[in-house]
């Protein structure tokens, strides 16, 4: 294996791990690859009741407005593929480990920010305001997927 699909690797795994604890579910597991209709690195995420959800990882030495870009149409594909209710693009943020994963930059599109909200659907939104991307951390994401933000 590739340093570069190391610390992509161990970078999910870490993510992994840190969510089961700080969420209480085991079920959350990284995902075996999928070829070309790949569905997240993670998935088993459930909030509200049954909002499913899937993280899509990054880990690259150098983040580019364009490569952020290129991962958000990535995510959406995937989130697609999966047939999932929202999507996470965790982004590894630098001088951020084990101990500080919760400070990890969290991209979602607004619709996914209204899933792990437990917000019901605005009638009359429209589609380009439900697809805008906002950004955050994964403690914030967990606190709102427990209702505890």
């Amino acid at each position: 294996m590739n340093r570069s699909k190391n610390r992509g690797t161990r970078f999910e795994t870490m993510v992994v791990r840190w969510l089961c604890e700080r969420l209480g579910d085991d079920r959350i597991e990284r995902r075996a690859l999928h070829g070309s209709k790949d569905m997240g690195d993670i998935y088993g995420l459930v909030c509200h009741g049954n909002a499913e959800g899937i993280v899509e990882c990054k880990a690259h030495s150098e983040v580019t407005p364009s490569k952020v870009a290129e991962w958000q149409r990535q995510t959406e594909d995937e989130q697609a593929n999966a047939g999932a209710d929202f999507a996470l693009l965790a982004i590894k943020t630098p001088n951020v480990g084990p101990k500080s994963l919760g400070r990890t930059r969290v991209r979602l599109t607004t619709a996914s920010l209204m899933a792990i909200s437990g917000v019901a659907w605005l009638h009359g939104a429209h589609d380009s305001a439900l697809s805008q991307w906002v950004e955050t951390d994964l403690e914030t994401v967990c606190a709102l997927m427990e209702g505890t933000a």
